[in-house]
């Protein structure tokens, strides 16, 4: 059995909080004592809550972004990856979104992240210091709207076909980005 790590430790026990406290509402002493573990181990491993809860539903983005372009996994797949994480973090985002506000605003917080992810992946496969401003504009513009669209649909309780979805995602790349994203 593989030992969990202390992040592992405190996001099960801020997720186990999330399901009956509004996010806003948690508290660090709260979550420390809960978990057993220590405020120094906290903030050994992350700055507040809120980068808690970017690190808990942004890790498993950050590997399927990770993941383009090994091992013939695309863009397609990563869209299918996340869309089939929504039933994992519904019950998170819902809450996340109603109770977070401002610069902790959830949205603001993931959809910087994933830029983030994007940006460095982009780099790293096509060997740049930086993006073209206007592919960094672009890649921010794709990934606000898409984040914003899938928390609308979590928040509606929309249920989407999943093939139809995906295939709307990557329609609405704009022809620019695609040469970075659609590998």
């Amino acid at each position: 059995m593989k030992k969990r790590t202390t992040k592992q430790i405190f996001a099960e026990t801020f997720l186990e909080m999330a399901k009956t406290t509004p996010i806003d509402k948690i508290r660090v002493t709260d979550l420390v004592k809960q978990s057993g573990c220590s405020v120094q181990s906290f903030y050994n491993n992350f700055d507040d809550k809120y980068d808690l809860l970017v690190w808990l539903h942004g890790r498993k983005i950050e590997e399927l972004v990770n993941r383009i372009g090994s091992d013939g996994f695309t863009f397609g797949d990563y869209l299918g990856g996340v869309f089939d994480t929504f039933p994992e973090y519904i019950g998170l985002i819902k809450n996340a979104v109603k109770n977070t506000a401002g610069i902790y605003s959830y949205y603001k917080l993931i959809t910087i992240f994933v830029c983030d992810v994007w940006t460095k992946n982009i780099c790293r496969r096509f060997e740049l210091e930086t993006l073209p401003e206007d592919i960094d504009f672009l890649l921010k513009m794709y990934i606000f709207g898409t984040t914003n669209i899938h928390i609308i649909n979590v928040l509606d309780n929309e249920q989407l076909d999943r093939n139809k979805y995906i295939s709307l995602l990557m329609e609405s790349v704009p022809d620019k980005l695609r040469p970075y994203i659609l590998a």
